[in-house]
């Protein structure tokens, strides 16, 4: 379920690459949201990957809660960290483009002319981790499955599809009810697909701790009820020469502790107990590990260059309450908000204020709408407040 929100994230503008796929109703090895395609057919790896990256080893990280349940896709109890690593999608995204998908379980992709629907055709080589190949079946049942009875979400991210049909073994066709919803044929591409011939004899809608079967590249290896789980790296796996994948997937065990609270992971963490954590308190960072085994070198603690986009950390308003329609309003309470002091009296000085909902990524706005961007606010002038064309934004600040 995380995988397929993550896909979502920042898809919100319109999109040239597909109308330009759109307009020539071509068959692609991938889809983009903004602009073309930076890798182009038949493209040996990702360029963030080292495709000489040696294999093998293992890494243990940890988290904080519970868990009751392996099947991602329902909303019912808890999922285990890691529970879609078992799970390969139509398409794979890169991490070094805004939006843009390629081949995984589908080989390509055409969008319609008209955007009246959008068509995957299927890998050959693609298997079941027992072997059997994932057909256009299972991609029809896992649409028809997950609208049905799954987590709640898929039926708002797929509200306008309106049906899916299989046109051959290796062909699927997704119709499309409303041609505006330019990111629709990208969120389909990072639907996670499910065996229809396991869940003939296995419940789909329930709760359960036993491993389900999957496609991707892990399998689950070892289940300790809410405390631990770990997946192992599948030596077969049938889509580890893709160049999506060329470079990825390098530990042969990944694994996952619980922890009731982040005192006591962190505290695990200082006594060796597993590998890897971010740390996202300020406070914490600052305190808590002043340890022996950083000055050592055996622990290392280390601020990573982090270009993926940030994620929002705001203050939400309500605006169908009446006192909070008036954006005059909204904008006296930021205001009333000093981040200045805030930042350097609570959070050690370590946070950036945002000035974007896409902070950190290509999409956050900058400067004054100019191009394509001051080309598309144009019909709306009137309609949103003037300084969008004539004041470039900023946070109000008190230093």
């Amino acid at each position: 379920m995380r995988r397929l929100v993550a896909l979502m994230t920042g898809m919100l503008l319109l999109s040239p690459q597909l109308a330009v796929a759109a307009e020539s109703g071509g068959t692609r090895h991938g889809m983009s949201l903004f602009g073309d395609l930076k890798y182009p057919p038949g493209f040996a790896h990702f360029e963030y990957v080292d495709p000489a990256a040696p294999k093998g080893g293992a890494i243990g990280l940890a988290t904080v809660g519970t868990f009751d349940n392996l099947n991602p896709f329902i909303l019912k109890g808890v999922e285990a960290a890691g529970s879609g690593l078992p799970f390969d999608s139509l398409l794979a995204t890169a991490q070094d483009e805004p939006d843009a998908a390629y081949g995984l379980i589908a080989e390509s992709v055409k969008l319609a002319v008209d955007r009246s629907w959008v068509r995957f055709v299927l890998n050959p080589l693609a298997r079941w981790h027992d072997g059997t190949a994932i057909t256009a079946d299972d991609v029809v049942f896992t649409f028809e499955t997950l609208m049905a009875k799954g987590h709640p979400t898929y039926r708002i991210l797929y509200a306008d599809v309106s049906g899916v049909a299989k046109l051959s073994d290796r062909e699927v066709e997704f119709r499309l009810a409303n041609q505006e919803n330019r990111k629709l044929p990208l969120l389909i591409g990072g639907l996670q697909i499910i065996s229809k011939g396991y869940y003939e004899s296995h419940e789909f809608d329930r709760t359960t701790l036993t491993p389900p079967l999957g496609s991707g590249p892990y399998r689950i290896d070892r289940v300790d009820a809410g405390r631990a789980i770990s997946y192992r790296r599948v030596g077969d796996y049938w889509a580890k020469d893709l160049p999506v994948n060329i470079g990825r997937h390098n530990f042969d065990e990944m694994s996952w502790d619980y922890y009731r609270d982040r005192t006591i992971m962190v505290e695990a963490l200082k006594a060796g107990e597993f590998d890897w954590h971010e740390e996202f308190t300020s406070k914490t960072w600052m305190t808590a590990y002043d340890l022996p085994a950083i000055d050592a070198g055996v622990m290392i603690k280390e601020v990573l260059p982090d270009n993926t986009p940030s994620g929002v950390q705001a203050f939400f308003f309500n605006t169908r309450r009446d006192k909070f329609m008036d954006r005059r309003v909204r904008h006296a309470l930021s205001y009333a908000f000093d981040f200045e002091w805030t930042n350097k009296n609570i959070f050690y000085g370590l946070y950036a204020r945002m000035a974007s909902y896409f902070e950190n990524s290509d999409l956050a706005a900058r400067g004054l709408p100019k191009g394509a961007e001051l080309a598309l606010l144009e019909p709306y002038r009137g309609r949103v407040p003037d300084e969008v064309f004539s004041t470039e934004f900023k946070p109000p600040a008190t230093d």
